[in-house]
């Protein structure tokens, strides 16, 4: 059997449905050199421009003569000027804000904009509280795939992504409970737990989730931790199809044949 982080890197079809795909695929790109930090950045369409700042520190993993303002590295995080430059700090805000070190998580995500006085402006008139909210959710999540992908000086961490995706779960973050079972499901660097993927399958969902109705569907499609029901899967998949997702919609048109390969 592959080692675990080629089986993450070789498997299109699990790299096709994962979160995010589309984060994912920019992340890889940017692995590869086809893509630049920037593209990254603008690819956080959604987000308000201090959040896009937030998450391009989490994926920026530029370290030694790279960084901006060693100095203030040092006091807090040196071994983050070495490996891993902003994505380090981050990592260490993320941890501070969940266990409520609230001014820590301030002062390290500030550090991490010391060369965009605009974006430290907006953090500072955000106040804590929401800061923080932001880093166990969203900036969590993010945490957690680009430690799941591996790029720059930061190396594939099943581990640790998981540690991230459960910071995010646990403070509502349907993307993050999604991951979570996708990584019981698939036993990276945890005994392989169907009955444990399908419980964050269900909360994923409950919290909006859509791609996860796709992962229950292929537990009843195959009788994965539940006995094979087809009925089951096309209904899961019908729920995913609905809400406008493409690979529920394919499985849902080929339930009996489709590919069962996993990661």
């Amino acid at each position: 059997m592959p080692d675990l982080e080629q089986r993450a890197k070789s498997s299109k079809e699990a790299a096709d449905t994962f979160r995010s795909m589309a984060t994912i695929n920019m992340m890889i790109a940017l692995k590869k050199g086809n893509t630049s930090e920037t593209d990254v950045r603008t690819h956080e369409g959604s987000a308000t421009e201090w959040q896009q700042d937030i998450l391009w520190s989490v994926r920026n993993s530029d370290a030694g003569g790279s960084i901006d303002c060693p100095n203030e590295y040092v006091p807090v995080a040196r071994e983050c000027i070495v490996v891993g430059g902003r994505s380090c700090l981050m990592r260490k805000a993320i941890d501070a804000a969940n266990v409520n070190h609230q001014a820590e998580a301030v002062r390290l995500s500030l550090i991490t904009q010391c060369h965009n006085p605009a974006a430290a402006d907006q953090i500072r008139n955000l106040g804590p509280q929401a800061l923080t909210a932001y880093l166990t959710s969203t900036a969590a999540e993010s945490m957690g795939e680009r430690l799941w992908v591996g790029f720059g000086s930061v190396k594939v961490d099943f581990t640790e992504a998981r540690k991230y995706f459960l910071i995010a779960a646990n403070h509502g973050n349907a993307r993050g409970m999604a991951n979570v079972g996708w990584i019981y499901e698939n036993g990276f660097d945890v005994p392989q737990d169907y009955s444990e993927a399908k419980f964050w399958y269900d909360k994923a969902i409950s919290h909006g989730d859509v791609i996860a109705n796709w992962n229950i569907g292929r537990l009843y499609e195959f009788g994965w931790g539940v006995q094979m029901n087809l009925d089951a899967a096309r209904s899961w998949y019908q729920k995913g199809a609905d809400k406008g997702h493409a690979a529920s919609r394919q499985a849902l048109d080929n339930v009996g044949h489709n590919n069962p390969m996993k990661m």
